[in-house]
């Protein structure tokens, strides 16, 4: 079989090869689904073959961006006890003498 033209799962960062499953590995891109097999709970990835591919395709090395806002506030911009923008919460200002 060719290589794939385009992104692929074999080159994806989220990929990971697994032997004897009949396909070519997990796409591990979110956790695991739960599933009952044999009434006890298990994880389970969705098997892909390295010639799929998907919208979320991230090159093997990439690093992801911030995939909310939330992450993006968290990150980048203080927030104070109260949950506001540390230079703008009143109750922080009025403890302050500000």
């Amino acid at each position: 079989m060719n290589a794939p033209a385009g992104p692929s799962c074999r080159d994806c960062r989220y990929f990971q090869p697994v032997e004897n499953i009949g396909l070519d590995g997990e796409c591990r891109r979110h956790a695991p689904a739960a599933l009952i097999y044999q009434d006890a709970p298990v994880g389970v990835w969705p098997r892909v073959s390295t010639v799929n591919w998907c919208g979320e395709f991230m090159r093997s090395g990439e690093t992801a961006l911030p995939q909310t806002i939330a992450d993006i506030v968290r990150d980048n911009i203080h927030l104070c006890g109260h949950g506001f923008i540390g230079s703008t919460c009143g109750l922080c200002m009025r403890a302050s003498g500000r």
